[in-house]
């Protein structure tokens, strides 16, 4: 009997295993017959929250779960609770209480963006259909690949439906981009900050080079074909979320005022087709919308660059500046609330950690056009003024990069008498 025994032991060793293979869904595939979620958990309509949370948020949580009871929560955020009141913060539930409101927002939903399975978007309009299949890789094909790429690698943290509140999203800080809003803090794109969608390639950076200080990896050794098929899939949730989200917020405003006597109501299926193409045009646009610095300086010597990094020192601390958010240099600077509700804090750079990107093109960009939800601002408002703050930018940008290393900022410190330590 002792051979038997000894020849059993490997096997009952490897069961669990098997047995976690065969029912955690390592496959690619969803049921043919699974559908998104609807939206039901808040909404920030504000276009910014106020509050200065005494810690971030305990793991396990999102800070705007409070406002379902989260006494653990008590506290931290309890800023979250006035911002409810004041209406800065609604609640799909009350619409999705009615279940024809609910049935008509799934079926509609459905129509536009398909299934898990088979993700669409038909926004309705066969011109525009064929531009998003053409020039953001919108097809079917592309995107039933980017569904079966993301169920493998991202719905952990990004969830089924994009919302960032997947198994892994509720453990890591910061926590996972939410891509319901439209809104992304990385981009390239010269549109107003209330349109603006990142690039393609905006989203392929963040993909090979993940973002530093976040739980976001690197995804570089992904083939190009596969990152395409993911880029597409999150376009496609994009979409998607944007136009339930933007719909559920019209529903609710409508729902708590007035309405006109013998007024009928938009079907709920022409706003979500209307609130899709107005996202979808604004992807299009996005992608031709590349910030391009109209001049980037070549210091000759090194007393150039330092006096560079002086003048960027200078704008710096102007009380109506950097420094009234990046307090000492970011390390002391307060938390905030983003615009997903979630606690943030203005970046420390002496940690020499650049979530956006580390180049000083990357740096460009924020600086240029702010961080989309963070609460960073743009310098540059509108086109015409980049001839005369374009200079300030560059000055910024070669100082903020000399911050993290002491040796730079004894130079600084010798050469301009600016003291960091």
């Amino acid at each position: 009997m002792a051979a038997p025994r000894r020849l059993a032991r490997p096997f009952l060793v490897l069961l669990p295993f098997l047995g976690l293979a065969a029912f955690s869904g390592c496959d690619d595939t969803y049921d043919e017959f699974l559908l998104y979620p609807l939206r039901r958990d808040w909404i920030v309509v504000a276009e910014s929250l106020e509050g200065t949370p005494p810690q971030i948020d305990p793991p396990g949580f999102l800070p705007i779960q409070i406002l379902d009871g989260r006494t653990e929560l008590r506290g931290i955020s309890d800023d979250l609770i006035k911002a409810k009141d004041a209406k800065k913060i609604v609640d799909p539930r009350e619409v999705l209480q009615d279940r024809t409101t609910a049935e008509d927002l799934m079926l509609a939903l459905r129509d536009l963006g398909g299934r898990p399975r088979y993700p669409k978007i038909d926004t309705a309009d066969d011109t525009l259909n064929t531009r998003l299949e053409v020039e953001l890789k919108l097809d079917r094909k592309t995107m039933q690949n980017g569904a079966a790429l993301y169920r493998r690698n991202c719905l952990h943290c990004h969830g089924l439906a994009g919302d960032g509140r997947g198994p892994t999203g509720f453990w890591v800080n910061p926590h996972p981009r939410d891509f319901r809003s439209g809104a992304f803090k990385y981009t390239s794109s010269g549109q107003p900050e209330g349109e603006r969608k990142p690039r393609r390639d905006d989203l392929r950076r963040i993909l090979t080079q993940g973002i530093e200080g976040s739980a976001m990896p690197s995804f570089a050794l992904m083939k190009p074909e596969d990152q395409d098929a993911v880029i597409s899939y999150v376009i496609h949730l994009s979409i998607r979320g944007e136009a339930e989200t933007e719909t559920l917020k019209e529903l609710i405003l409508e729902r708590s005022q007035p309405q006109d006597e013998g007024s009928k109501p938009e079907p709920i299926y022409e706003r979500i087709r209307g609130k899709a193409k107005t996202a979808a045009e604004r992807w299009l646009a996005a992608q031709t919308a590349e910030i391009k610095p109209q001049k980037v300086p070549e210091y000759k010597n090194e007393a150039e660059r330092l006096e560079a990094a002086a003048r960027g020192f200078q704008f710096f601390t102007r009380p109506d500046q950097c420094v009234k958010c990046h307090t000492n240099f970011g390390r002391d600077a307060d938390y905030r609330f983003d615009s997903w509700g979630t606690i943030v804090k203005p970046r420390n750079f002496f940690t020499n950690q650049f979530g956006g990107g580390r180049r000083p093109l990357d740096l460009y960009w924020r600086i240029h056009s702010g961080i989309r939800g963070s609460g960073m601002p743009a310098m540059v408002a509108n086109p015409g003024e980049l001839a005369e703050k374009e200079g300030t930018i560059w000055d910024l940008i070669s100082f903020i990069q000399m911050l993290p290393y002491p040796e730079e900022r004894a130079k600084l410190r010798k050469t301009h008498g600016i003291f960091l330590d």
